[in-house]
């Protein structure tokens, strides 16, 4: 270990214990201390189903980081053996069993090949710009009127032109287009199954192993040089992670000074138990995480139990708890997740919960996840506001903050390149 202080990392779920492994493998000779009031994944990564799915996140900023991650997860889980952290493959299906993305409830086309061929049925078609519409004719660019019997104008995002056209007698909307949207098409594409199921605490847990230390202690603010602990302790330290999950408010007071954080990191508080020795219909069922239309999700696990939770019953707490072990579900939400669960699942009708637990979303930014350096204080990071993706995305997210840290660049650098991502966007400009 190096004569420098330690790397304190603040927050002892999958992101503070990936960022951890992922030091360590990177070469960090500085001792690293995570910092959790109680003990590892006490919140969401302790709490949350664990499912993982490689192109869910697609067509979202953080589609490249959750599929380094997915794949980060297939690194990790060959390292620790997928028996120690109930690793494997499943399916996603609807709550009818039918699979979600399979021939049966899903398909797909070629837009391009299915719009020429329906095309053949015109008996001419003219390539030319129409310049105006009136009751009679259309006007075109290179002077010809045509007459019509009946016209149609199927304009697409160029429906703005209605608005000039019938301006006499309509109201019609002068943009009529979204945001522009890039695409590419990628050949010989080595396709693989993209969803898989870890469970989180585990995990969580062997990630954070990697820790030289874990002290289990509140963090009552952090400085430019130290992190001041509840008993009195003032630690400093080389770099600064902070992880705390919806926790992750307090930065908008520990930093107030240089930026205008959110002062809401969390979203609605939800319940979730977990049923021992389920008796599956089936094998396939056994390994089958359900989705179903209401909200609810049902995640057997290899052990013969179900992760049941349900994301439109929950509560909206105003204020966040103390910690994550003064977080309960209520009875009402569990009777609520019971009942419906039963109705998709039968053999979950007589069984009682073995565990029942409760936690919030963490969100910060709108758009995703915030991941990287506070530039004002230069040595201080931080990842946070991943919603139902952290378990999926912390890996990833640690390995980008390690990236940062020792200054070597790499493909968690990569995924998060996106400026959106830095805490940067919320940092106060000079007049502020």
């Amino acid at each position: 270990m190096s004569g420098s202080p330690p790397i304190l990392i603040v927050g002892g779920g999958i992101v503070g214990s990936a960022t951890a492994y992922y030091l360590k493998k990177l070469g960090a000779t500085e001792r690293i201390i995570i910092i959790e009031k109680f003990r590892i994944a006490a919140h969401s990564s302790g709490k949350a189903g664990g499912f993982l799915a490689k192109t869910w996140c697609e067509g979202r900023r953080s589609g490249a980081l959750a599929r380094l991650s997915y794949d980060l997860h297939s690194q990790i889980e060959n390292e620790a053996g997928a028996a120690t952290l109930e690793y494997r493959p499943v399916r996603a299906v609807d709550e009818d069993g039918a699979v979600i993305g399979n021939e049966d409830n899903c398909k797909q086309v070629t837009p391009r090949l299915i719009t020429e061929y329906l095309s053949k049925a015109a008996d001419e078609i003219i390539n030319e710009t129409v310049v105006s519409v009136t009751q009679d004719a259309v006007c075109l660019s290179d002077g010809r009127s045509l007459e019509y019997s009946s016209c149609v104008l199927a304009l697409g995002p160029w429906s703005n032109n209605l608005k000039t056209w019938f301006a006499s007698e309509y109201k019609f909307p002068a943009r009529t287009w979204d945001e522009q949207h890039a695409s590419a098409v990628y050949a010989n594409v080595p396709y693989e199954s993209d969803v898989k199921q870890v469970t989180p605490r585990l995990i969580t847990e062997y990630l954070s192993k990697a820790a030289d230390e874990i002290i289990n202690e509140t963090v009552v603010s952090v400085t430019q040089d130290a992190v001041c602990l509840s008993d009195g302790r003032s630690l400093e330290y080389s770099s600064c992670v902070l992880a705390l999950g919806p926790w992750s408010n307090n930065l908008k007071t520990w930093f107030a000074s240089e930026y205008k954080f959110p002062a809401r990191t969390w979203d609605e508080q939800h319940a979730s138990a977990v049923y021992a020795n389920v008796p599956y219909e089936s094998d396939v069922q056994g390994k089958s995480a359900v989705f179903s239309n209401s909200g609810l999700e049902i995640y057997p696990r290899p052990d013969g139990s179900a992760y049941v939770c349900h994301n439109n019953i929950g509560t909206d707490p105003h204020e966040l708890p103390p910690s994550a072990d003064d977080m309960k579900p209520t009875t009402r939400a569990l009777a609520a997740i019971h009942k419906v669960a039963s109705k998709i699942m039968p053999a979950l009708a007589d069984l009682t919960p073995k565990t029942t637990a409760s936690c919030c979303l963490p969100i910060f930014h709108s758009r995703g996840p915030t991941i990287g350096r506070l530039d004002a204080y230069r040595s201080i990071y931080m990842g946070c506001g991943h919603s139902c993706w952290g378990i999926l995305q912390g890996p990833a997210t640690g390995l980008a903050l390690a990236e940062m840290i020792l200054n070597k660049p790499g493909d968690g650098c990569k995924a998060v390149g996106d400026p959106e991502y830095s805490p940067e966007v919320y940092r106060k400009k000079a007049s502020e």
